[in-house]
């Protein structure tokens, strides 16, 4: 098998690639532009809840301030799943929950793209080894791939 391709510019338009065929293969019937499809988690969701008066500022782990972030979450890859992390403190475990419900990250879309995503890096480990997973993942990386966080506590 050839070496991965190393173009920034043609490994932009991959990811992006990728990007659209996971939302398609979770969207309903296949069609990403469905307005109602695409608030159904993450910051659409967030700002819905927003407007309901749930949003909660005290338990919001914000992704761009904590610097592991993924050690919150429990990460069943090979079905997509996410809960809190056993481990963590009940304070640690209330906001991963909060997270999880506020975002709706447990979304069946998302649990269908982080299964595809793993099963893809899982592929990709066992063809190139563990120093390219190890490029791969450089949070120095100008972009980071998609469900980075999950790639992050599964792989490094």
């Amino acid at each position: 098998m050839g070496a991965p391709l190393r173009d920034y510019e043609t490994q932009q338009e991959l990811n992006l690639l990728s990007e659209l065929i996971y939302q398609a293969q979770a969207a309903p019937n296949g069609n990403i532009e469905t307005s109602e499809y695409r608030r159904q988690f993450c910051g659409h969701y967030k700002d819905q809840a927003s407007k309901n008066n749930i949003y909660n500022p005290a338990l919001f782990l914000n992704p761009t301030e904590l610097e592991d972030i993924e050690d919150y979450f429990y990460y069943d890859a090979e079905k997509g799943k996410i809960s809190n992390h056993p481990e963590k403190s009940t304070t640690s475990r209330e906001s991963a929950d909060y997270m999880i419900s506020i975002l709706n990250l447990d979304n069946e879309g998302l649990q269908k793209m982080r299964a595809i995503e793993y099963s893809n890096w899982l592929r990709d480990y066992i063809t190139y080894g563990e120093e390219w997973i190890i490029e791969q993942l450089d949070e120095n990386l100008d972009e980071l791939p998609p469900f980075y966080s999950m790639l992050k506590s599964k792989f490094l």
